[in-house]
């Protein structure tokens, strides 16, 4: 049940914060979901371990994504008897879980281009690759 009394300045201006964030939150996941679908779906059919390999880094950003939502969540949540001082450490937390799974997106893509090398490559992407690689660009900027 929600209290009756007024809701002062600062309360506002949270929830309208809270509100923005979470909105752009769920937009960058979207968009994320879109191309990592494009992007290995192109891959696959183009061949192109490199698509391939951008697909698993827009679906680590959505990963990414979906712990920012979290920790953006609980920091917002107010204080109460077991945090006297709020929730606001989520979002430490929420950012050293990113950087671990930032860390481990670069280390497969370290390992995928060794890879890569070490077999060799055969055949080249072609255009499909390279039109989808634009899109992602332009999405990303545009993002």
């Amino acid at each position: 049940m929600e209290s009756d009394a007024p809701k002062n300045e600062y309360t506002v201006l949270t929830q309208k914060r809270y509100l923005r964030g979470r909105r752009t939150i769920f937009v960058n996941m979207l968009v994320n979901l879109f191309l990592a679908v494009l992007k290995g779906y192109v891959g696959y059919l183009a061949r192109s371990r490199a698509m391939i390999a951008d697909a698993f880094h827009s679906g680590g950003d959505l990963l990414v994504n979906m712990v920012v939502l979290l920790g953006f969540r609980f920091s917002f949540k107010p204080a109460d008897d077991c945090h006297p001082y709020g929730h606001g450490k989520a979002e430490t937390l929420a950012q050293n879980i990113v950087g671990i799974i930032i860390v481990a997106a670069g280390g497969y893509l370290v390992f995928s281009s060794v890879e890569a090398f070490r077999v060799g490559v055969t055949t080249s992407p072609g255009m499909w690759a390279a039109i989808a690689a634009l899109i992602s660009i332009a999405v990303k900027e545009l993002l």
